[in-house]
């Protein structure tokens, strides 16, 4: 099939931004896991344009085009990761999502395998190695943008909440739109096969047949990639790190590190001193702004200081973490009320010093006075 030459410019130009995407990424970021595991998605998406289109590669069953398919799988799970490591402050990932991967990408080079040697259909084959990946890619795309919605309210990094935004509405669209059209058309292959009475041989899919046209997907990956790139011009170099995520920095200059981390230090000492000394934490509606002019510093250091080096996910747990602990020290050591003990260490409500308080000692407030005066 020949495309129109409009939408072989369209998919030129979607497959070149995203290179080029890569290239700056390599040259700027190159020290930061995030932004390597965003070059690798860009390749992957990069492979799945050239042997979904049309007329890009002569022979559809080429061993080009199986390998070229193999790499293109792994955008799914990049994808998560990506999500994973940008918008979750803790970087413990549990077991069960590197299996669900590796049957995912084990499965699907199966399928791959049996494609490109012809073998005949067999729906029982075809349930385990297209349907319930369908059900996985899906898995992994709602739950990465999931992940990119659920803390924005509470995120430490003010550049970090609004690529929460960008997220869900330019990259993980661009994965949905690739996820939709691979699910309507193994759902039809499926169908048809069922009804056929013959074995016909396990089909490839071309984005020629799919709802979502080559040209509005191309076109719509071009401007996500623009502008992505656009607004990675935006930030500053010296507020990456609050976006990318410091601990995962690669080949960093020690002599840069230590200067940096001697900043970090003094910083992170203004604070604890501003929290312990100053009880800055007992000053209701309390914000980050607050704290960053307490210690005449710019927010978004304050937000790096307390999120990266201090292991709080969010500045809620960071107040929580101080108030909670001078509400305990009280309850143990006075029978002040337990509602002027929670006024005054900074909560406005009832409900949220108890919740916060049940989080932290598996207690109410009333039940851990109980617990620990005993004998007093």
């Amino acid at each position: 099939m020949e495309l129109p030459a409009y939408t072989q410019i369209f998919v030129a130009l979607a497959a070149s931004q995203l290179l080029f995407l890569v290239l700056y990424l390599e040259l700027r970021h190159r020290k930061f896991l995030v932004a390597r595991l965003i070059s690798c998605w860009s390749l992957c998406v990069i492979c799945y344009l050239i042997v979904s289109t049309p007329g890009v590669l002569e022979g559809g069953n080429s061993f080009l085009a199986f390998v070229l398919r193999r790499v293109a799988t792994l955008a799914t799970p990049l994808l998560w990761f990506i999500s994973y490591y940008l918008f979750v402050d803790r970087h413990d990932i549990r077991p069960i999502v590197w299996i669900i991967a590796a049957y995912y990408f084990l499965t699907r080079t199966i399928a791959g395998v049996m494609g490109y040697l012809e073998y005949p259909f067999i729906p029982q084959t075809y349930v385990f190695t297209h349907l319930i990946n369908e059900a996985i890619r899906f898995g992994f795309v709602s739950h990465a943008m999931y992940m990119a919605t659920r803390g924005y309210a509470g995120d430490l990094s003010l550049h970090r909440r609004n690529l929460r935004i960008g997220f869900v509405l330019i990259m993980s669209l661009v994965l949905v739109a690739t996820v939709f059209n691979h699910s309507y058309l193994m759902l039809l292959n499926f169908l048809e096969a069922l009804r056929s009475p013959e074995n016909p041989e396990i089909p490839f899919l071309a984005l020629s047949e799919a709802p979502i046209p080559i040209l509005s997907f191309s076109v719509y990956l071009y401007l996500a990639s623009l502008l992505f790139m656009l607004w990675q011009f935006w930030i500053p170099e010296d507020q990456t790190p609050a976006l990318f995520g410091a601990a995962h920095q690669f080949d960093v200059d020690p002599a840069a590190e230590s200067e940096l981390n001697q900043a970090q230090s003094i910083l992170i000492d203004q604070i604890r001193r501003a929290m312990e000394v100053d009880k800055l934490y007992r000053r209701h509606r309390l914000a980050v702004h607050d704290l960053a002019d307490h210690v005449a510093s710019r927010e978004y250091k304050v937000r790096e200081a307390i999120n990266n080096h201090m292991g709080f996910r969010n500045f809620s747990d960071f107040l929580n973490n101080f108030r909670v602990a001078d509400a305990a020290e009280r309850l143990r050591d006075s029978e002040e009320k337990i509602s002027f003990i929670g006024l005054d260490v900074g909560y406005i409500s009832q409900s949220s010093f108890h919740k916060a308080f049940k989080e932290k000692f598996n207690a109410t407030p009333k039940e851990y006075r109980m617990q620990n005066q005993t004998g007093h």
